[in-house]
């Protein structure tokens, strides 16, 4: 008995072996074809590097200063994600002192506009922003970047904050605090992990965002990361260990996030 659960559990780590390696194969293949020469990536697709080769990413960096372009797109991430935080989680804990009756609509709505497509606010907004020149720097962009980020934001953060008790709020009150001295002191702390979790989703959803970020930006220099990557890979002919090694750096972000999922988004290790 004790021999066949030995064998069953040999399987099963095998199997999540095999599994967590088909996973990673589309990075692995990125990695390896990043460190070739063109000519041995033309010859020889799948194979290991034979030899290894950072020109790549010494391209893209310095070259053609793509750490630029990835500062271009966290500064406007972050400032969207910013002020996306601030007045959505405002309007969730709002929202969250009504009743059910009242907030239960403005949560359908937001719902509604949370799974509506883009392109449907891009057109019009466009011509809007186009027409008052917003389009010349990053202000179009981080407002639509806020519009995109508003919906979930607060419809996490109500579902979070309605779970707290009124008689809380109450007592916060009943010693002195005004209720914007309960949401700016109290708030960060009951709702920690949540706005965190949040705003990493957030950040996430508009650091892969292409189409926003090439209609809304007119200039070269303050592009984003994405838009950066495509004018890169059209500069060089289809060179794609060129495009590769582009790529690896602007997965960072994603990497950093699945890395840190386990160790900071544990539940447990967060009450604790």
């Amino acid at each position: 008995m004790l021999h066949t659960k030995t064998h069953n559990s040999i399987f099963a780590r095998l199997f999540r072996c095999l599994i967590i390696l088909i996973s990673l194969s589309p990075l692995l293949f990125l990695v390896f074809n990043s460190l070739k020469s063109t000519r041995d990536y033309l010859l020889f697709p799948f194979s290991f590097p034979r030899g290894l080769t950072f020109e790549n990413y010494y391209n893209y960096i310095f070259q053609f200063n793509g750490l630029h372009y990835w500062l271009n797109t966290l500064l406007v991430v972050t400032v969207s994600i910013s002020f996306s935080l601030l007045i959505g989680s405002f309007c969730a804990f709002s929202l969250s002192l009504q009743s059910k009756s009242k907030a239960i609509p403005a949560i359908f709505i937001l719902t509604s506009l949370f799974f509506l497509p883009d392109i449907i606010f891009i057109a019009p907004l466009y011509r809007i922003f186009a027409f008052i020149g917003a389009t010349k720097g990053y202000l179009a962009l981080i407002l639509m970047y806020i519009r995109a980020s508003f919906p979930p934001t607060v419809i996490f953060l109500y579902i979070s904050m309605a779970k707290v008790s009124s008689d809380l709020y109450s007592s916060y009150m009943l010693d002195g605090a005004s209720m914007y001295m309960v949401f700016f002191t109290q708030i960060p702390k009951i709702c920690s992990f949540e706005i965190c979790f949040i705003a990493l989703y957030n950040s996430l959803s508009l650091f892969k965002d292409y189409t926003m970020a090439l209609l809304f930006v007119a200039s070269n220099n303050l592009a984003t990361v994405n838009v950066a990557i495509s004018r890169y890979l059209s500069m060089n002919n289809l060179d794609f260990p060129k495009y590769f090694a582009a790529t690896i750096i602007n997965l960072l972000p994603f990497i950093i996030y699945f890395l840190a999922v386990p160790i900071f988004f544990s539940k447990n290790d967060w009450d604790s």
